[in-house]
This record gives C-alpha cells, structure tokens and sequence, in this order.
C-alpha cells in the first residue's frame, strides 16, 4: 500500500501542476526530483544517473529528430507542400472531416518520438478557419496517429513483447486487431459527431486524377522518409536528416527560398520549451528506472490478494501513465506478468486474450499520460488546454477499456 501511495501522490501533483497550468517541463522536473525522495535511493547516485541522461545517445537521438521534424514541417509549409496535399485530397475525397484524419494516420505507420509532429500542420492546414476547438485539433491528430500501435509489427512494443513472450509478432498483431477497429469506429463518431459539416464542399469540383498526381507531389518528402526506414532499414533520423536536406536544397536552387529565409526557419526550429519537456520527460523515466519504483507493483498487487485480473490490467497501466512509452510498460511489466498470461499456471499454453488485454490496458495509460510526447506535443502545438483534451479522450478511452474486457471475457469461454 506504501508504494501504490507514493505513486499516486506522484500522479496527484502531475495533475496538479496541470490544473494549476505549471508548464509540463516544470512539473516533470519536480517529480523527478519528488522520486529521489520518495523511493529509497543513495541520492548521489540518483542525481548522477538522472543528470546524466541528458547526455544519452537516446536523448540526443530524441531532441535532434524532433528539432529536424520541426524544420521539416517549416519547410514543406514554405514550399506550399501543405496547402497542396490539403487541396489535392480535396479533389479525391471531398470530405474535410476525413482530410483532417488521413494525415496522422498515414504518419502513425511510421514510429517515430513525437511523430505526431509531423501531421500537426497538415491536420492545421485541413481544418484551416473552421470552428474547430484547438482541443478538437490535438485530439484528431493524437487519435488517428495512434491507430495502429496495436497491430502495426514495426512497433517497439509490439516487437518487445513478441521478444518477452517467445511467439511471432504476428500472433499479438492477430491478438489485438478488433481494438485498432474499435479505435477508427470511435475516430469517426468523432469526426462525424463533433465536427461541423461543411456546406461548401458539395459544390467543389473534384478531379481525382489530379488530385492524385497533386497528392504525390506534395507528400514526396513524406514518402522518403517512409523509403528510407521500410525499404533501405535507415534510422529515423538519417531518413529524416536526408529529406531535410533534399527539399532545402531543392528549395534554395529553385530560388523558392533565400539562403537567410532558410537560417530563419531553423532558427524557429528550436525552442527552450520544447527542449526543456523533452529534457524532463528523458529525466523522469531515467528517475523511475534507477528508483526501481515501477518494477514493485505486480508484486504489491500479489501481496494484495487482488484478482489475477486485476494486475494484468493495474501495472501495465500504471506503468505507461507515469512513462507515456509503451516499451517501457511491456519491458517492464511483461516478464512479471507471464505467469499470469497463461489460463492454468504457468506450465499451460499462452492466453493470448491476456496478453491482448495486459497490452491495452498499458496503451490507455500511454494515451492518457501528460508525460506521452506526442500528446504533450501536439498541446503545445495547437494551444490546447489539457483540462479539454482529457475531456474528450474520456469517452473513448472507456470505450477502448470496455472493448478490451468484452473481448477477453469472451475468449475465457
């Protein structure tokens, strides 16, 4: 009971801050200082450890491919990438409520930290002056991007917990298919439920061969990032440093854009606040890992005498709220679940209903977590109030849970 209280007055000031409007770089830092105090660590060698994860190859990794997704998205805006693509799917779909969507969901095939900033503009651009709420804005592009983190193989999750578990990554995929239909069935109740109808559009004249050739044209700097991961097994950033450097160079030798213009939108590209939440987030996962804080709750849960249930859903959830990375929670709470992943004990075979519902309740804690860079991100991207955006995933959320219980009670029979 001393953990799960420990954590949840780390939860309680998270949503404090919030509350309070602190920015989410301030109040991670201070929870990160509050997990030193809290969990029983030689605090020397806290500081040490969490200060020197600014300097990790996977931080400087992380801030460099945000950096470089900002400009990027700066570039393609300067070169009228956005306005094209907007106008082109115009032409094919008609349907701006779908428009706003394809754009993160496209992009959510594509894993990456804080991918969400790449389709941010192009949800941006579609929705253009319509009332739409900087809160709707941030969860459309929050929502569709993350569609398919349960079936799509090239996920970090996915492929750990194929690793932990020793089957296919195909068999979770097979698993866990009818949530990514849940989620699109919830994306378009939303889409067609909350947002208005544009009467114009019905009168637009569409050309879908145009469309098409247009669309190819102002997504090719997507789609070589996407060449450059899937077909030449590039790093994200390298792909992403590639095609910056293309459409800069293709844009400064077709005199679309001055040599200072360019310096300029780099200059724009970095901002202390974006650096300082990446920095915190970093800074207060490297906390919990050396506090071993997380590692202790299915343990805990056990000593509590709760339902075989009830661990499968608690730690995996707890654990991606406090992180917002959904390879930490199947890292660190799988190989502590398995015996309870199995119907009869740990001799039987793998219940695949289980490990689908562990997998999920993690993910809601992913989609609901402050500390998650593409919703954090996102926020700060549109101007959202997080009061609001909770407000909205609050619903769908329950509905992802309900969904993920059904399916795990009817395969138990």
């Amino acid at each position: 009971m001393i953990l799960f209280a420990k954590l949840g007055l780390l939860v309680a000031i998270f949503l404090g801050g919030l509350r309070l409007r602190f920015d989410l770089g301030t109040i991670l830092l201070a929870c990160t200082a509050l997990v030193g105090v809290l969990f029983p660590v030689p605090l020397a060698g806290f500081a040490r450890e969490v200060l020197g994860s600014v300097f990790d190859r996977a931080t400087l990794e992380l801030v460099a491919v945000v950096l470089v997704t900002v400009f990027l998205g700066g570039l393609m805006r300067e070169a009228g990438a956005l306005r094209e693509m907007t106008r082109s799917l115009g032409q094919l779909i008609g349907d701006y409520r779908l428009i706003v969507a394809i754009p993160p969901a496209l992009i959510g095939l594509l894993p990456m930290p804080a991918g969400a900033l790449v389709s941010a503009p192009l949800v941006e651009e579609a929705a253009g002056a319509r009332p739409i709420t900087p809160e709707a804005r941030t969860f459309i592009n929050y929502w569709f991007r993350h569609l398919w983190e349960y079936v799509w193989p090239l996920y970090p999750g996915l492929l750990i917990g194929a690793a932990i578990l020793h089957v296919p990554v195909e068999r979770i995929a097979l698993a866990q298919w009818p949530l990514t239909i849940v989620a699109l069935a919830i994306g378009l109740w939303f889409l067609y439920g909350r947002l208005p109808r544009d009467p114009c559009q019905e009168r637009r004249p569409r050309d879908p061969r145009e469309g098409a050739r247009s669309f190819v044209r102002s997504v090719w700097p997507l789609g070589a990032i996407f060449a450059g991961v899937f077909l030449l097994r590039l790093p994200i950033l390298a792909a992403l440093l590639a095609t910056t450097l293309a459409l800069a160079g293709g844009l400064v030798a077709s005199r679309r854009l001055t040599a200072r213009r360019l310096a300029a939108l780099a200059r724009d590209s970095i901002s202390p606040a974006t650096l300082l939440l990446l920095l915190a987030v970093m800074m207060f996962k490297r906390a919990l890992d050396v506090s071993s804080a997380l590692t202790g709750i299915p343990p805990a849960l056990e000593q509590l005498g709760v339902s075989a249930f009830a661990p499968l859903f608690i730690a995996p959830f707890l654990v991606g709220l406090l992180t917002g990375v959904n390879q930490a929670y199947v890292a660190i709470t799988f190989p502590i679940l398995l015996p309870l992943m199995h119907a009869s004990g740990p001799g039987a075979p793998l219940d695949m209903a289980r490990v689908m519902f562990a997998y999920v309740a993690g993910f809601l804690g992913i989609l609901l977590s402050p500390t998650h860079l593409c919703l954090a991100m996102t926020r700060d991207y549109f101007g959202a109030e997080f009061r609001g955006i909770y407000r909205l995933l609050a619903a769908p959320v329950a509905c992802l849970f309900v969904a993920a219980a059904g399916l795990l009670i009817a395969r138990s029979f």
